[in-house]
């Protein structure tokens, strides 16, 4: 199946053709991991070493891995030299537009690296009749997909949340209020279901940074600059 080319396998998917890329800070990584679907883990400083050995009998392979740019784009070009099937990858932490551009092989962009309280998440597809494939395999795991047209850098869901824990984190440099009461300012206030440090704790600094890092280095526009408090905690 490896060696079909791409153009051959595009369209022809299965339940019983399916692999996974998995990174372990992904915030579903317990639900991911444990699947009889082959899955390959991958960490970011052992890309090439890694065993892509899984892959050969895939026709569709979702990539649930959260890494800054520069990783994700050695992972892309290893696989692209791999695999020939139709691919998806989550683009939660990056420029969509960017990485759709560069990889012409990549069918589909997928956010689920950011905690949704219920586990929906914004997809973008090329061909949309791969639909129903990532429909199957979302539900294998309670997540629902949120088609969407225009993913831009990080997503909307990402991108939104992590400018407000940043301007939250500002606030707490300024002494403004407590992180109590900025949580509950904006769950009382706009109706969130978390505040902002509530969102940090359940999303991980860390990618909140990547994605701020992301937006800076794309746009250089001083409001995606990082707090000096997140920079301390992950940096």
């Amino acid at each position: 199946m490896a060696a079909l080319e791409r153009s051959q396998l595009k369209g022809f998917i299965s339940m019983n053709n399916i692999a996974i890329l998995l990174s372990e800070n992904h915030k579903y990584y317990e639900e991911l991991i444990n699947t009889d679907l082959p899955t390959i883990l991958v960490d970011p400083v052992s890309i090439d070493e890694t065993d892509y050995t899984k892959l050969e009998d895939a026709d569709t392979l979702f990539d649930f891995t959260c890494f800054p740019r520069e990783s994700k784009i050695e992972l892309l070009l290893k696989i692209g030299d791999i695999f020939r099937g139709n691919l998806l990858s989550d683009l939660s932490v990056n420029w969509v537009d960017f990485f759709l551009e560069e990889f012409d092989f990549i069918d589909g962009a997928m956010a689920t690296g950011f905690y949704s309280p219920n586990k929906t998440f914004e997809v973008y597809l090329r061909d949309p009749s791969i639909m129903s494939v990532v429909e199957k395999l979302f539900g294998n795991f309670g997540f629902t997909p949120k088609l969407i047209k225009s993913p831009g850098i990080c997503f909307n869901y990402p991108r939104i949340l992590s400018t407000i824990i940043n301007e939250a984190y500002f606030a707490k440099e300024e002494q403004l209020a407590t992180d109590d009461d900025i949580d509950k300012a904006m769950r009382f206030g706009v109706n969130y279901p978390l505040g902002p440090f509530e969102w940090a704790q359940h999303i991980g600094l860390e990618k909140v940074a990547m994605v701020l890092l992301e937006l800076y280095q794309a746009t250089g526009d001083q409001r995606y600059r990082m707090s000096h408090y997140i920079k301390r905690e992950v940096l």
